[in-house]
């Protein structure tokens, strides 16, 4: 059951970034930075909490991805265009893209990414990036992986606004 509340979602990319550093200080080395489009919503409704556990989720597997020295993860938060239904008011969707320049997502993982217990790394339960789909899901929502103009990982969260 989601509990939605108007939430700044650049705000809350901020405060997670800020706690990943925290537990793990070494993550302070990593070039992040944010661009929000200037149509995207001050707040849209949401349930913080758990847009707060994708949120967490995906800059962490970016974190894990980087290189230490030279790694990057850039976020970026933009209104996309609606697919409308000839009976339904269009409903815009804002796009939560993180994107890192680590080694990226091979095709075949790409394919299963989603799927509870599938993971590509030698610590970790496979269940991460299965809960959040089921989170953006209900949301109304999609999220998707593909890769970065660098060739690292790129995800991309489309909720409603």
């Amino acid at each position: 059951v989601l509990e939605l509340s108007p939430t700044n979602v650049s705000a809350l990319i901020n405060e997670i970034w800020n706690q990943l550093i925290e537990a793990n200080p070494e993550s302070g080395q990593i070039r992040f930075e944010m661009n929000v489009d200037g149509e995207v919503p001050d707040k849209i409704r949401v349930d913080r909490l758990r847009l707060g556990q994708v949120v967490w989720n995906l800059l962490e597997n970016a974190r894990a991805a980087s290189d230490m020295e030279k790694g990057q993860i850039s976020v970026s938060i933009s209104m996309v265009p609606c697919e409308s239904h000839p009976d339904s008011e269009p409903e815009p969707k804002i796009c939560i893209q993180v994107a890192d320049n680590g080694p990226g997502v091979s095709p075949e993982a790409a394919d299963k990414i989603f799927e509870p217990f599938f993971t590509t790394k030698t610590k970790g339960t496979g269940l991460g990036l299965a809960i959040c789909q089921r989170i953006i899901n209900a949301h109304g929502g999609e999220i998707r992986v593909g890769r970065a103009e660098d060739g690292g990982a790129c995800f991309q969260v489309l909720i409603k606004a």
